[in-house]
């Protein structure tokens, strides 16, 4: 490798250091007048979890140890009252938070114990969505017995409903036994209505060859209220049909 490629990848090294320094740009504020810069990337259950460049791993933080936050990103924020908000996040004071909401420009104050949740909530279909991959394997030489999994989970965020879904997969091997496998997903959607009412649809599929299931579909939908609901503590009820 040239000199001239070794430059070009040092000012290309560099420009994405400053990149991803500036998109850092969420601001905590906590109650002994320090700050910490970073990006945020939930709260949910009175913790705050933020994501530094100076460390490999996440911050959590208790929500009520902060003073003051600052951010310039859309976030979905759920409020004690039920409402849900696509808004961006600024305070100088605890109990003085303004939440400016991008769609029409109206603010909306509040203080920090009646913010429930807070997610960044990005524009693209994309960016909503989240899914991750497990795969295993283990192998026991007595016998040979053997075992392959895998499981996939999907999510997906948007300000007035959300999905989900997953799949998983077992399989076992052993010498003179018959192979085994169990195959298992879900499949569902939350949407949430005004004043903490929310509906819920779902689907569950089983099949499992040592409990002689070719296949069991369960299919569920409700209705659900929150009668407590704040950033330290949920507590609804449900009813519906399976």
């Amino acid at each position: 490798m040239n000199i001239s490629k070794i430059k070009y990848l040092i000012v290309a090294f560099y420009l994405f250091q400053v990149f991803y320094a500036k998109s850092q740009t969420d601001t905590l504020v906590f109650l002994n007048g320090q700050t910490m810069t970073g990006e945020i990337k939930s709260m949910d259950r009175s913790v705050i979890i933020i994501e530094t460049d100076y460390s490999d791993s996440d911050f959590k933080i208790e929500w009520d140890k902060l003073e003051a936050l600052n951010s310039q990103r859309n976030y979905l924020i759920t409020l004690s009252d039920g409402r849900r908000l696509t808004a961006t996040i600024s305070t100088s004071k605890k109990d003085d938070l303004v939440i400016l909401k991008d769609e029409d420009g109206n603010t909306v104050n509040t203080t920090f114990n009646d913010i429930v949740f807070i997610k960044p909530l990005k524009g693209t279909f994309i960016d909503r969505l989240s899914a991750s991959v497990d795969l295993g394997y283990s192998l026991t030489k007595k016998d040979n017995v053997q075992q392959f999994s895998g499981h996939i989970n999907l999510g997906y965020l948007a300000e007035k409903w959300s999905a989900s879904g997953y799949y998983s997969s077992i399989f076992n091997s052993r010498d003179s036994v018959e192979d085994t496998e169990r195959n298992e997903a879900n499949i569902s959607f939350n949407v949430f209505l005004r004043n903490d009412w929310y509906v819920l649809v779902s689907n569950d599929f089983l099949q499992n060859d040592e409990q002689k299931l070719a296949l069991r579909s369960t299919f569920k939908v409700g209705a659900g209220y929150y009668i407590v609901h704040s950033n330290t503590m949920y507590f609804g009820l449900a009813a519906g049909l399976a």
